[in-house]
């Protein structure tokens, strides 16, 4: 995968009608064509990867960035400019069939090259998903603990992970889903850094120092320039994500939103909950910021360096008329590892910002369970809180009347 250029075009020379290349009203073949070099089919399956634990910790450690300084304080974003990506040999695949579609241009945490999942569907909606897998920030939580997900993130992986989805989102035969006839893309995490880092940290381990890639901003905004020349005019923009893929999905919204400024637009966060302040260490929220040059992405939306919540409230803000959701157990099993606190202590947290940011809005709604557990989106069938959770989400992305939040 290293050998490819980077910059990899994905170009749909006979696709959709929102595929570019074609006219709006076309519709979908049998069998479109990627122009795209390192594209790898992956067998079809129809889910639900085991959600990494999120980590706690926050002992610190100096990180030495390999290209740029790492800031003390939220960095102005330094990327270089995208080169044009040119055209590359086809690869033919089938509808409601993945593939993997690699890019030299993205990293991993350990330096191995990675990329998106694609499956292509009949209509004009997209679905984006960020996949989840803990989260790290310094040297004991990347090497010591390894609380987030490790590269590499290919083509095996990608196929290890969709012979699970059955019964999920993802599966087209899922009664009542409403994104059974949608585009899939499904973008891997291995970088430790909620989707939204981009810098390489040296951090200290028991062989020596490791440059430790958090890359995850900067590989989506490679993989965004792709899929905006892949998708052109998608009837709807869904974006997903579940546990570290929540923040993602929240974090990179407003960059999908400025890609596709006239679509209509979702989010839905499956436990990534963005709680206020003052719930785990500002240690921590230091070095993440720090370590994975966080503000880049975050200061031009939200006064964010104290928690994720302001980014929810930005986003409801800036896009109103854009449904957004919110779906927990109200004592999640995983996340109170990561801000440091119990699992009652997260309810009560969970309760703060339904109160405090989501109740002021009028487009953000939510799903809460009871119990305790960690994340809903691969079996989401088996939730009724007066509304099944397929139904309430479909309520969401088909803008019904009276679509209202469900808890307990």
């Amino acid at each position: 995968m290293r050998s490819m250029s980077r910059g990899v075009a994905l170009l749909i020379l006979g696709g959709a009608g929102y595929l570019s290349g074609c006219s709006a009203n076309s519709s979908p073949p049998t069998a479109p064509v990627l122009a795209s070099r390192g594209a790898t089919a992956v067998p079809t399956a129809s889910p639900a990867p085991t959600p990494t634990p999120t980590p706690g910790g926050t002992a610190s450690a100096t990180p030495r960035p390999t290209t740029s300084p790492v800031p003390t304080a939220s960095p102005a974003p330094t990327a270089s400019p995208v080169p044009t990506p040119s055209p590359s040999p086809t690869v033919s695949i089938a509808l409601n069939t993945w593939i993997f579609i690699g890019d030299s241009k993205t990293d991993c945490n350990d330096g191995s090259t990675t990329g998106i999942g694609v499956n292509l569907g009949t209509s004009r909606d997209l679905v984006i998903y960020f996949e989840g897998g803990g989260a790290c920030w310094n040297a004991l939580t990347c090497e010591t603990l390894q609380t987030a997900t490790s590269g590499p993130f290919g083509s095996a992986q990608l196929a290890s992970t969709v012979s699970s989805f059955g019964g999920s989102i993802f599966d087209r035969t899922l009664s009542g889903s409403p994104f059974a006839s949608a585009s899939f893309v499904y973008v891997p995490y291995c970088t430790g850094d909620e989707h939204g880092g981009n810098n390489t940290a040296t951090y200290a381990s028991g062989s020596g120092n490791v440059q430790y890639h958090h890359a995850g901003r900067a590989n989506f905004a490679e993989d965004l320039t792709r899929l905006a020349t892949m998708f052109a005019v998608p009837t709807k923009v869904i974006v997903i994500g579940s546990s570290t893929g929540g923040y993602g999905a929240l974090f990179n919204y407003d960059s999908i939103r400025k890609t596709w400024p006239t679509t209509t637009s979702y989010l839905i966060d499956d436990s990534g909950s963005p709680l206020e302040a003052n719930v785990t260490p500002q240690s921590q929220w230091a070095l993440q910021f720090s370590n994975w040059n966080i503000g880049a992405l975050l200061d031009p939306i939200c006064s964010c360096q104290t928690a994720w919540s302001p980014a929810l409230a930005a986003m409801a803000a800036k896009y109103p008329n854009d449904r957004m959701s919110l779906l927990s157990y109200e004592q999640d099993s995983v996340l109170p590892s990561y801000y440091g606190i119990t699992e009652t202590q997260f309810t009560t947290a969970l309760g703060a910002l339904v109160t405090d940011v989501i109740a002021p809005t009028s487009n953000v709604k939510y799903y809460f369970v009871p119990g305790s557990g960690h994340v809903l989106l691969f079996n989401p069938a088996s939730y009724d809180q007066g509304v099944n959770l397929v139904t309430w989400l479909a309520q969401q992305v088909d803008n019904t009347a009276g679509w209202t939040s469900q808890h307990p």
